[in-house]
């Protein structure tokens, strides 16, 4: 994958064909700090135990099963590196992590940084859910502004009547 490729890189969004819940926050943060991985993480895991990860991953590739949010220090911001036309450019490799039993969902934080060109990027965390009738995402996105401080955030239950089928990012969804 080259650097620009990885820059650009994002969960894809899936289309609304059934009810979904997302939650989204945009920051200009230092999300490769660990206080922010375990805060962030800690919001999932102390709200609610149904909302613990199962799995911990970096892109798509399944780097082992979470015990503790204190395992996955080393695994917050790898950092990866790329060499093209004879630079060499470092990045943050996102942590992404699902659950499939009880409630099932999936998160990303995809790490702020400087791009190839030395410009800021923010970073975001991105989740989609599963409905469940008795859990309430709602503490878990303060939580996750609270560590994150957001420039942006979203928490909505989708319907299928609200997709527009148009690609985009989580603010794409409010035409």
């Amino acid at each position: 994958m080259t650097a620009g490729a990885s820059a650009e890189r994002a969960l894809s969004i899936p289309p609304v064909k059934h009810h979904i819940i997302r939650m989204f926050v945009n920051t200009d943060a230092v999300t490769t700090d660990w206080s922010i991985g375990r805060e962030v993480l800690s919001a999932f895991c102390e709200t609610d135990e149904r909302l613990m990860p199962e799995h911990l991953y970096q892109w798509e590739t399944c780097i082992g099963e979470f015990e503790t949010v204190e395992q996955c220090k080393d695994s917050w911001a790898w950092i990866a590196e790329v060499r093209a036309n004879g630079s060499k450019h470092e990045f943050p490799l996102g942590l992404g992590w699902r659950r499939k039993k009880a409630v099932r969902y999936q998160a990303e934080i995809k790490h702020s940084g400087n791009n190839a060109l030395g410009r800021w990027n923010g970073g975001d965390l991105s989740v989609y859910a599963a409905p469940h009738k008795t859990v309430d995402w709602l503490p878990v996105f303060r939580r996750a502004c609270n560590a994150l401080t957001p420039t942006f955030g979203l928490l909505h239950y989708f319907t299928p009547i609200e997709d527009t089928g148009r690609p985009g990012t989580a603010e794409g969804y409010f035409s």
